[in-house]
């Protein structure tokens, strides 16, 4: 197979670098629809559902590190490309894959080749693009288990030996396997549910597509290829994507909470012992919509050089309510509405084509992007708060260059350096919220209109007024920021023999830096400012990759040491309590009305004896460093051409060096009614979602039959150790030790247990069609891929997906 992951066509066992690349058959074969299960191809990734924290997105997780945070203005640390064109928010990597030539995913940091943000890594999804020679079409339907159906259709249209047309068209829909449970119970300060929300969004049992844990998604993509000469090709594409399911809902484990203290004796009888029930107060509704236009131009003077000039334009627009407390004793409500992107990108690239040991690859880069979104968060009986950003916008430019000097016929030098500039800012952003002073803004039934607009007014034309017409702003976030940063990479590759290739290289990687966090201490009206600068990768690798047993047997097999500085990290840090009370009365005072703060002529008070007394922000912050070392091993053994044995495994062991941190994992019960948790050193902890080992393993067999039909069974096992869901990385502790009568003996652990997954195919073939029957998580196996904390302090889980098995039947024409 070949590659395009250095910039050039090269074979894959002859690229230095980590890289893996598979094809659609292997995705067909392996049931994978979308990258959320690509990990079951690629070593290294790990893919978790973060939809349920109200971003409607997954986290790229690879040899140990993933992007922190998914907002507007966070970056990823995987690029994630699309025909070389890069995607800019994390959402769109929930994109359906169909119809490719094949995915590359290059492990460790690709700063030189990818740019910015492939600070461990990059993957790049290549479509089939039209063909001249003849029509082709094809036509797949899907049956499965929980009303399960699905079709993907293909159209390859020849106008002549110069121009073809390449037409797709997939849809997939799924109820969902959770059992929803109303949260009927009356939370401890009389708020019950809002029947507002129901008649606005739907009822929050709704099990059919578009209902928490369903699929429920479409896609559309037409394409020209047009080559009038060996010299001039043009590829175009236009790709819409639909999204209408919010990902997985939340779920409690009653036996990692305190569940007599927090659930209701209904509650407790309804989660206890079944991961896959989920309590909803509200719905949970998804309108996603993604419009992606690529163009890919080529110009080869032979001898020469050639250039290519890629170009992509996206648009993406989501809605969004989220149920995000799970069911606990408080309401919490997430709403989208909306979030628009927009972006743009260019790269002219030029490599060498002529003769000669010296090769080159040279280019310019130009992206920019803008968000518009205001989002609220409805904390029942609280209040609402509100984010409004109408204009969060990234501009990157770049020019890079990459060497090869081939010294003989085994030894070759390759070298690369890339200069990139970033202006990032936030026009005219306020958080808005009940923390003024202010009764007409701690408004408890905030999200009862339909639209958070209509609520708050036209913050445009006056940022200061909120919720109903009062000044409700607490926080103005209008920055700007400028970053400049080089990466470069440098190495050799020996081939030993026609058999083996070795390879020594190092390299660097930046995940953009943010503009200043600015934060307003409540109790006292101080602005603080936290700045996040770029985070930094520096890797060495030495590996070797090869064949034995005459090319039945293939290896690829590396050694990889990153050492991270400024590494942005999500954390929640405390600015003390929101409110003062300066006279001994007993009662907050305003703080718009304090001078010195708490500190002179009054004391802290917490209102209600709960946690939101405290003023602890969600921050990304830039922690002292991150060491992350690793092996990783890729084997293909094929004694016949009628068997194949195939998988990977990896060691991955990376811990933090120093990471001031502060749980958010009921502090109440573990520290005392109305205190925050603690700051704490998090130093020698390991990054979340980061098993120690991993061990993947696929066998196939194909069986001929006189007819000329096949019939191949398939199975794969797939094994990752225990790991982590957070970066505090608890333990757990017994009820006892915390004084609670409850006989949990293993509160608060983020650990997940290590895992196996068995998967299963059977497939018949024959040259006009297929049918096959899959299996996937064939023991049903319960694995948590997040955890989260909400405001209240109560952990709640997202599952990994239970087991799904149907029948596929595919027919060519």
């Amino acid at each position: 197979m070949v590659v395009t992951a250095t910039r050039r066509t090269t074979l894959l066992s002859k690229t230095p670098i980590a890289i893996t690349a598979v094809d659609q058959e292997q995705l067909t074969t392996q049931n994978v629809a979308d990258i959320s299960t690509l990990n079951v191809l690629i070593p290294s990734l790990q893919i978790r559902d973060t939809g349920t924290d109200g971003q409607g997105s997954i986290e790229i997780n690879m040899r140990g590190i993933g992007n922190s945070t998914y907002v507007e203005t966070g970056e990823p640390n995987v690029a994630l490309s699309v025909d070389g064109v890069y995607t800019a928010r994390a959402q769109a990597a929930l994109q359906m894959i169909y119809d490719v030539e094949r995915i590359e995913v290059s492990r460790g940091p690709q700063g030189t080749l990818s740019g910015r943000n492939a600070s461990v890594g990059a993957i790049n999804i290549i479509s089939k693009r039209p063909t001249f020679d003849e029509f082709d079409a094809s036509v797949e339907l899907e049956a499965s288990n929980e009303n399960g159906r699905a079709i993907r259709t293909m159209l390859n249209i020849p106008v002549d030996d110069t121009l073809a047309f390449r037409a797709n068209y997939v849809k997939a829909e799924r109820d969902t396997p959770y059992n929803l449970v109303r949260d009927d119970t009356v939370i401890p300060l009389g708020v019950g549910i809002n029947p507002t929300h129901i008649e606005n969004f739907g009822d929050p049992l709704d099990t059919t597509p578009g209902s928490p844990g369903s699929r429920d998604n479409e896609a559309f993509r037409l394409s020209a290829y047009w080559k009038p000469s060996d010299a001039f090709n043009w590829y175009v594409t236009y790709e819409l994507y639909e999204d209408k399911a919010p990902g997985n809902p939340l779920s409690l484990l009653s036996n990692r909470i305190p569940s007599d203290r927090y659930l209701s004796p209904e509650q407790r009888a309804a989660v206890d012992g079944d991961p896959w029930t989920a309590v909803n107060s509200d719905p949970s509704r998804l309108d996603m919509t993604i419009d992606n236009f690529r163009s890919v131009m080529e110009y080869h003077m032979e001898d020469v050089f050639s250039a290519k000039y890629t170009y992509g334009h996206s648009e993406f627009e989501q809605t969004m309510i989220q149920d995000l407390d799970g069911g606990i004793d408080i309401q919490i409500v997430f709403v989208d509405e909306p979030w628009t992107n927009t972006s743009d990108g260019h790269d002219l690239t030029f490599t060498s084509a002529h003769g000669g040991p010296f090769q080159w690859t040279a280019g310019l880069y130009y992206f920019e992007e803008k968000n518009t979104r205001t989002f609220g968060v409805d904390f029942q009986p609280f209040g609402y708060v509100l984010f409004h950003q109408p204009d969060i916008y990234a501009e990157s430019q770049a020019a890079y260059a990459d060497f090869n000097y081939q010294i003989n016929d085994k030894f070759n030098m390759f070298a690369g350096i890339r200069r990139t500039e970033d202006d990032r800012g936030n026009r005219g952003g306020g958080s808005y919220g009940p923390f003024t002073g202010s009764d007409a803004c701690n408004n408890t039934n905030a999200l009862g209109n339909e639209n958070p607009q209509t609520l708050i007014g036209d913050l445009d034309a006056d940022p200061t007024t909120g919720m109903n017409g009062q000044d409700c702003r607490y926080d103005d976030v209008t920055n700007q920021k400028d970053f400049a940063y080089t990466d470069w990479r440098g190495g050799f590759n020996f081939q030993i023999n026609d058999d083996t290739m070795v390879y020594l290289s190092a390299a660097t990687g930046h995940k953009s830096g943010l503009f200043d966090t600015r934060i307003t201490v409540l109790r006292t009206n101080e602005l603080v400012v936290i700045p996040l600068e770029p985070e930094e990768n520096l890797s060495y690798e030495i590996g070797a990759k090869g064949t034995l047993m005459n090319g039945r047997f293939r290896y690829a097999v590396d050694y990889f040491y990153m050492d991270f500085k400024n590494k942005q990290e999500a954390s929640i840090l405390g600015f003390g309590d929101r409110f003062c009370d300066l006279n001994g009365d007993g009662d907050a005072d305003d703080p718009g009305e304090q001078d010195a703060g708490c500190g002179a002529g009054g004391s802290f008070v917490d209102l209600d004896d709960n946690v939101f007394a405290d003023q602890n922000e969600f921050l990304v912050l830039n922690v002292d460093g991150l060491d992350v070392q690793g092996i990783e091993f890729e084997y293909s053994l094929m004694p016949d051409p009628s068997n194949v044995l195939s998988g990977y495994f990896t060691w991955v062991d990376a811990e933090f060096r120093e990471y001031l941190g502060s749980s958010a994992v009921d502090c109440n019960t573990r520290f005392g009614d109305g205190q925050p948790c603690p700051i704490e050193n998090w130093e020698g902890n390991t990054p979340k979602n980061t098993p120690e080992f991993t061990l993947n393993a696929t066998y196939s067999h194909i069986f001929s039959m006189r007819s000329g039909a096949t019939l191949t069974p398939t199975i794969n096992a797939y094994y990752r150790s225990e790991y982590h869901l957070t970066n505090e990385n608890l333990e757990g502790v017994s009820a006892a030790t915390l004084g609670l009568s409850s006989n949990e003996s293993d509160l608060y652990s983020d650990l997940q247990d290590g895992a196996t997954k068995l998967n299963f195919f059977l497939k018949y073939g024959t040259k006009r069609y297929d049918i096959e029957f899959f299996c996937t998580n064939v023991l049903d196996e319960d694995v948590i891929s997040h955890e989260r904390t909400d405001t209240g302090g109560i952990p709640t889980y997202v599952y990994e997906s239970p087991r799904e098995f149907g029948f596929r039947f595919r027919s060519l024409f």
